[in-house]
Formats: C-alpha cells, sequence, structure tokens
C-alpha cells in the first residue's frame, strides 16, 4: 500500500449552501447535482420553463419557491423556452435572480456570453462546464457575497486625516 499524498479534487470553501440549479437537459441537470452535493451542498433542481406555455413563476415576476433562502444559482442558458422562442427566456430568469441578490453561474455557448450586462454577481462558464469550473465559480460568487456582507456590517468613520477607521 502506498502512503502519502493521494490525488484528488479540492473540496469546497463553503459546505452546506442550498444552491438552485436551473437545467432543461435531464441527465446533465443530475450530474451537475450530483457535482454539488458530493460537495455537501442542498440541490434544489428546476428544468426551467416547460410546455404548454414555457412560462414560469419568476418570469411571471412573482415568488419562486424554489429561489427562496438560495445562496447561489447555476443556470444553464439553453433553455427549453429559449429553444422554441417563446415563455421565460433565460436572460429573463437571470434577470430575476439577480433582482433577488442571488449571484448566478450561467453556463453558456460561446456565442452567448456577449448577452451579458456588466455584473459582478454572474460568472459565466463556457458551455458544457466541467466540474471543478461550476464547483471554484459557486465558491467564488459565494465567498465574495459573503465578504460584502461583513464589511456592510462595520461602521467606517473617517479620521480627522481623512484616513478610515
Amino acid at each position: 500500500m502506498k502512503t502519502g499524498p493521494r490525488s484528488q479534487t479540492k473540496k469546497s470553501a463553503h459546505r452546506g449552501l442550498n444552491v438552485l440549479l436551473v437545467v432543461a437537459d435531464a441527465e446533465r441537470r443530475e450530474q451537475i447535482g450530483e457535482w454539488l452535493s458530493s460537495e455537501g451542498h442542498e440541490v434544489r433542481e428546476c428544468p426551467g420553463p416547460l410546455a404548454p406555455d414555457y412560462t414560469c413563476l419568476g418570469g411571471r415576476r412573482r415568488d419562486c419557491p424554489l429561489a427562496r433562502d438560495v445562496d447561489a444559482v447555476v443556470l444553464d442558458l439553453s433553455l427549453a423556452s429559449d429553444q422554441v422562442a417563446t415563455g421565460t427566456p433565460s436572460w429573463q430568469l437571470l434577470d430575476y435572480y439577480l433582482e433577488r441578490g442571488h449571484p448566478v453561474v450561467a453556463i453558456s455557448a460561446l456565442h452567448e456570453q456577449d448577452r451579458f450586462f456588466l455584473d459582478d454577481r454572474v460568472i459565466t462558464l463556457h458551455r458544457p462546464g466541467n466540474r471543478e469550473e461550476i464547483l471554484a465559480a459557486v465558491d467564488y460568487l459565494v465567498e465574495k457575497r459573503s465578504t460584502v456582507e461583513q464589511i456592510g456590517t462595520f461602521r467606517l468613520t473617517p479620521r480627522r486625516d481623512g484616513r478610515i477607521q
């Protein structure tokens, strides 16, 4: 038996996150869900808007129970509604999640990446996105949000010499 370092995937810095996973393809949704779960995250899976009208609560600007109290969203930007060009498009769901303060990992085809507005709460990964990229992106966004929230709890006051204390 060999001793010493073993090859292993870096463990998530944030365990037990609530992650909403919005991916139309059931097999891909299950795969990404397993990756997130294996890191100790609670995963809420959603296929996105479906037939017959391809709309969802988020597209109607109503409260979506799956999007409540999530730490991050992983959103594939090729949903069924995008394929049929009707109902709630993925970009509208991206906007919905951002309005609710959720950081988003957006999985996109290369030609779709230029559609994004600039927002530091979004990381765009080229489709299909691998395990390491998706887990690292979720961790990064949650860490960044956590840091911003911590800074917001402190009161910064200027001193007489103009420095912040």
